[in-house]
């Protein structure tokens, strides 16, 4: 136990992207309307009135130095239309992690171990490396006959690829596989403006977004290759955003992950809140992520070091320039090392 290792890292891990965002604890779905809403809900890029670029990063990381890299583009509108677009690309990691030691096949880390190797059995010992990554287009529309509503979508080109060497239950002798997979995700999303203080969200992740993997695995010096379809989780987010006053402003979030991940089913549901005191020059935010259920087929209850995982943050905003940061607790790695472990991203975005 002492001597194994695990790290993770990206935007699936729970949190989502974005220092601000992070903050506010991922309670952004009727909020965000900037080049972040590739990821949050692609209606929000809707709201956007100037060409923006935005980049965020985390303290101490190993795997993926840049946590998001987008830009939005405004598009020329037509008149004889009265459509409002906007045009936007990102990359992101959506998980980067390692693993190394024996795992029994009821821990957290062989479930993550699982999603990166589709097919390798409960339990290993061995060196894991894996990267997955998100290439990411979107689209957000209003139309001035419908100025409270805004829809957008986008398509992400999923690209994983994953090495390990080791020992696998009922394997002869030592066994090394390496698989690509490749997958395209599409994402919905909506937002209407009930009222000049109440906004309401909805986003239905990961349509289409089944993952094609070819795995070449190596055991007792033969190599075998197939070819597999894995079917991948969905994602319904619906939420609120309620401006109090104009200093106060407050999100709320209920989301789900349904379906399962090749032979394993998934439930996972999540509760986020947050507020926002907007400052004279600085905002502050700090949020709460509350799991309702978090089980799949073999681990039937995650287990968090705290019943809900806080955060804090702020942001600010000058000329053209965004800057914020986050500190949180990272869920993933503090489920790995079995306490409370926080985490710190920091963003800047420039608008143009």
């Amino acid at each position: 136990m002492h001597a194994r290792e695990f790290a993770a890292e990206g935007s699936d891990l729970l949190m989502g992207v974005g220092a601000t965002q992070i903050a506010r604890a991922g309670a952004v779905v009727a909020a965000e309307n900037g080049v972040y809403s590739l990821y949050w809900n692609p209606a929000g890029l809707a709201d956007l009135e100037h060409n923006a670029i935005a980049i965020t990063g985390q303290f101490h990381r190993s795997l993926a130095h840049v946590g998001f890299l987008g830009a939005a583009f405004v598009l020329p509108t037509d008149a004889r239309w009265g459509v409002h677009s906007v045009l936007g690309f990102s990359y992101l990691p959506r998980a980067h992690f390692t693993a190394k030691g024996k795992f029994k096949d009821n821990e957290m880390e062989t479930l993550f171990v699982q999603v990166a190797l589709p097919g390798l059995p409960g339990g290993f010992d061995g060196a894991l490396r894996s990267k997955t990554n998100d290439y990411r287009i979107g689209l957000g529309l209003r139309w001035d006959r419908l100025p409270n509503l805004s829809v957008g979508a986008s398509v992400g080109r999923v690209r994983c690829h994953t090495v390990f060497t080791g020992y696998r239950p009922r394997s002869v002798g030592r066994v090394s596989a390496d698989i690509t997979a490749r997958a395209t995700s599409i994402d919905l999303g909506a937002k209407y403006r009930l009222n000049d203080d109440l906004t309401f969200g909805i986003t239905l992740k990961h349509l289409h977004s089944d993952l094609t993997s070819r795995v070449v695995i190596t055991e007792g010096g033969v190599p075998k290759a197939h070819t597999s379809l894995t079917p991948f989780i969905k994602d319904l987010t619906v939420g609120l955003d309620y401006r109090y006053s104009p200093k106060w402003e407050f999100g709320l979030v209920y989301q789900t992950l349904f379906g399962q991940y090749g032979n394993d089913p998934f439930d996972i549901k999540l509760l986020r809140a947050s507020a926002t005191w907007h400052g004279t020059s600085l905002d502050y935010h700090v949020g709460l992520i509350a799991p309702i259920t978090m089980q799949t087929d073999v681990i039937k209850d995650f287990k968090l070091p705290a019943p809900a995982m806080p955060t804090f943050g702020v942001s600010y905003e000058t000329g053209h320039w965004t800057l914020g940061a986050t500190m949180y607790i990272h869920p993933i790695m503090s489920l790995t090392t079995r306490k409370i472990t926080p985490a710190m991203d920091v963003s800047v975005g420039y608008r143009f």
